[in-house]
């Protein structure tokens, strides 16, 4: 998982692969929800960071090539491209918390809250085809411009509504990630944020969060 802390050290992660074996390895950027969302401002790189360590992986594809696959998670608050929302929400996958809570997918309890149905209360497969959870934003009827006219609606799915909750107050909205989004300048303006305090290497690092510590 790679974050502000330790994008610059891809170089050692990717040698660290080697030396134990490995055939294929997830270099992947933080997605900000839970409590990585809590820690964002200590997590979330700069363009510059992200820039160095792709031309990293380039190098270290056409070096390994044959060797060690090596896989790309990007950055969408940077990349400015909305990720697909679990391939589609309530299309492909679920997730059964340890109460028994349904979710179309492992972030989407905050989003979902009191509406989120539960095992106990119903067979999944009813909470798979009927529920309103899993129904809610399921296909394209839910979309509102400009995710209705875009060509990649059905690519992307209007990307993620779980991100899109936590950056507007409406999953409705098109994901803030995508650079169609009119809600685009919210992530534009954090990741300028994360840029001035890269340029500013006197400057104490940010304390994260834990569970442990959490008010």
């Amino acid at each position: 998982m790679l974050h502000r802390a330790n994008l610059d050290a891809l170089d050692a992660l990717v040698e660290l692969a080697l030396t134990w074996g490995a055939d294929r390895v997830e270099l992947a950027n933080t997605q900000f929800y839970g409590w990585a969302l809590r820690n964002r401002e200590a997590l979330l790189p700069s363009r510059a960071q992200v820039a160095r360590a792709r031309e990293r992986v380039e190098r270290w594809r056409e070096r390994l090539a044959g060797r060690m696959e090596l896989v790309w998670v990007a950055p969408d608050y940077v990349d400015g491209v909305a990720k697909p929302c679990m391939g589609g929400w309530g299309a492909v996958s679920l997730t059964v918390a340890p109460d028994g809570t349904v979710l179309p997918c492992p972030a989407a309890a905050d989003l979902l809250g009191r509406d989120a149905p539960n095992v106990r209360d119903h067979r999944l497969g009813w909470i798979w085809r009927h529920s309103d959870a899993f129904g809610r934003y399921r296909g394209q009827a839910w979309m509102s411009d400009p995710c209705r006219g875009c060509e990649l609606r059905t690519v992307d799915f209007g990307g993620c509504r779980c991100q899109a909750y936590a950056l507007t107050g409406d999953a409705t909205r098109t994901d803030p990630a995508c650079h169609r989004s009119p809600d685009h300048g919210v992530v534009q303006a954090l990741v300028d944020a994360a840029a001035s305090r890269a340029s500013a290497p006197d400057r104490e690092p940010l304390a994260y969060a834990y569970r442990t510590n959490a008010p």
